[in-house]
């Protein structure tokens, strides 16, 4: 039984959208999570131009 697991286990897992997937969820949790974090600092804004995102801090 543990094999048959194993082996579907290592079929799904090999699946090239399922990774891509998986790596856009990992990659937009991690910008969320670090979005989240800037804003609570103050004295830092998250600013985007054209596509790019840029951290200002204001100098005071």
């Amino acid at each position: 039984m543990l094999f048959k697991f194993i082996r579907t286990f290592k079929r799904i897992v090999k699946k090239p959208y399922l990774n891509i997937i998986v790596g856009i969820i990992f990659l937009y949790s991690g910008i969320l999570e670090t979005v989240i974090e800037l804003k609570e600092i103050e004295g830092f804004k998250v600013g985007a131009h054209h596509g790019s995102s840029f951290l200002l801090s204001s100098i005071s």
